[in-house]
């Protein structure tokens, strides 16, 4: 998928919201995200979801714009007051 954003939308500032199970390797998902896009790392309602907490600890060394929240409406809300025209909104 992000080959396939890079490719089709070279022009696009990519803005993206992220939330995982706890279950999942974070670091290995997060290396490979682009350090040029904005992320918006959120925890959601369900006790497998990483904390906001342990999303700072373990995204902590990526240099991309990133925030961070504890609700997914609040990340979403943030992210679509971030857009213009000239970006696309990952979910």
């Amino acid at each position: 998928m992000i080959n396939h954003l890079k490719e089709s939308y070279p022009d696009k500032l990519v803005h993206v919201v992220y939330g995982a199970s706890n279950d999942k390797d974070l670091n290995e998902i997060v290396s490979v995200f682009p350090e040029n896009w904005n992320y918006y790392f959120t925890s959601f309602k369900n006790v497998r979801s990483f904390t906001q907490l342990e999303l700072i600890k373990k995204t902590a060394y990526l240099t991309a714009n990133k925030e961070y929240f504890n609700s997914s409406n609040n990340a979403m809300k943030k992210a679509q007051l971030s857009l213009d025209k000239n970006s696309i909104l990952v979910v």
